[in-house]
């Protein structure tokens, strides 16, 4: 359905599917008209959907890219996504369980229009990444960092002194 209408849609948001990884591989290849993506529960799709998706070279003209729920999102799905999005201006993501501070620094070095991110409740994140954020991201206007634990944590370890 998508490979047909892929080429007139510009705006894609699609809740708890029970879809495979070929879905977003679809969309990754054929959304050439693309520009707001808003995906969340995707529970089946590992990371080698996201990773697909990224790779597809079809969402060169996205600039809005949410994410919500997704267990296949991590460092090197996000890091494809920022290969093949290189346009985008707005990333938010919440829940990706799997996603570190490596992953955030990459992405950001790799998409240099990025002028707003969100992350919530990604718990693996601590200030390391959101340090990888505001060095690569030279057009960043704002930064949301909500509820998310390992920033927590990190804090505590500073303060206990524990941190080496």
């Amino acid at each position: 359905m998508f490979s047909s209408a892929g080429h007139v849609l510009t705006k894609v948001k699609r809740q708890t599917l029970a879809i495979s990884d070929v879905s977003p591989a679809v969309i990754g290849y054929y959304g050439d008209k693309v520009t707001d993506i808003a995906l969340t529960g995707f529970q089946n799709v590992n990371e080698r959907g996201f990773w697909s998706m990224g790779n597809g070279k079809g969402l060169r003209k996205m600039k809005s890219f949410a994410v919500n729920a997704c267990r296949g999102v991590s460092n090197v799905e996000l890091e494809s996504m920022g290969k093949g999005c290189q346009n985008l201006k707005q990333i938010c993501l919440q829940k990706c369980s799997l996603l570190l501070d490596k992953g955030l620094a990459s992405f950001a070095k790799i998409v240099e229009s990025l002028e707003s991110f969100q992350i919530e409740e990604c718990h693996r994140i601590t200030q390391f990444g959101i340090f990888g954020i505001l060095r690569n991201s030279r057009k960043l206007k704002a930064l949301v960092v909500e509820n998310s634990l390992g920033i927590r944590k990190l804090k505590a370890l500073v303060r206990r002194g524990t941190l080496s």
